[in-house]
């Protein structure tokens, strides 16, 4: 029960990745708040903890809009407690070759995958430093550092966030609030499947471990850099990803 009288936010927690963090928390004592664009998706993944006997309440958020990521901690805090826990799991990854890829798209994704990150960790980041203790917990990705053919945006938008979590983990050291990343590989999610799944073809050779990898491989990284044994360390990008590369 790590994460006993704890509270975590996480953004894209309706289905993937998001939804098995938020149960993989539940299940170690957090009471967990599931954000997502899909409302009806977050509420049901909250229903689904409370029947395991968890604490959780699931929000419609897009995670573009400043005005109601500001709300919705707000509530979040109103309804479970004050926030211990961030994790800002939200993402787009479509494959665009550059070429192709028009301004729009490029804003698109660059609005929902590190645009979200600053706005939700600001929320949270002034509670957190007056309570002198944070876990912040951001999503980059393993194309960061391989360069696989169309995703320029997107590599370019978790890039950044590797540089932005790493200024929080400095700014907030003092205070108590550790700021990490996770870098999964690719992962047999929902979307994932539904969208790219034929780039598995081309992943698994690159990999020392040749298996897909699963949400349960990413929410363990995850758990263990949101939870107080994780107090010294912050700033670093684990990659999870089958030994795709190493760094």
């Amino acid at each position: 029960m790590r994460f006993k009288n704890q509270v975590a936010a996480i953004t894209g927690a309706g289905r993937g990745i998001g939804l098995a963090t938020a149960k993989k928390l539940a299940a170690e004592g957090a009471a967990v708040a599931l954000l997502d664009i899909d409302g009806d998706a977050a509420t049901a993944g909250a229903r689904e903890i409370e029947k395991m006997g968890g604490r959780a309440v699931g929000l419609t958020l897009d995670v573009t809009d400043e005005a109601g990521i500001g709300q919705a901690m707000e509530a979040v805090a109103a309804r479970l407690g004050a926030i211990d826990i961030l994790v800002n799991n939200a993402g787009f990854y479509p494959h665009i070759p550059l070429e192709s890829m028009s301004y729009a798209d490029w804003r698109k994704i660059m609005a929902i995958n590190l645009d979200s990150t600053f706005l939700c960790t600001r929320a949270v980041f002034r509670a957190m430093k007056a309570m002198r203790y944070g876990r912040i917990v951001n999503l980059s990705s393993a194309v960061v550092f391989t360069g696989l053919t169309g995703v320029s945006a997107y590599a370019a938008s978790k890039a950044g966030v590797i540089g932005f979590t790493r200024v929080v983990a400095t700014e907030g050291g003092p205070f108590g609030i550790t700021a990490n990343l996770v870098a999964p590989g690719l992962i047999e999610t929902e979307g994932v499947m539904e969208q790219i799944a034929e780039h598995f073809d081309d992943v698994l050779p690159l990999q020392m471990i040749k298996r897909r990898g699963k949400t349960d491989d990413i929410t363990e990284a995850i758990a263990y850099l949101a939870s107080p044994d994780a107090g010294f360390v912050t700033g670093q990008t684990v990659g999870v990803n089958g030994g795709m590369y190493y760094k």
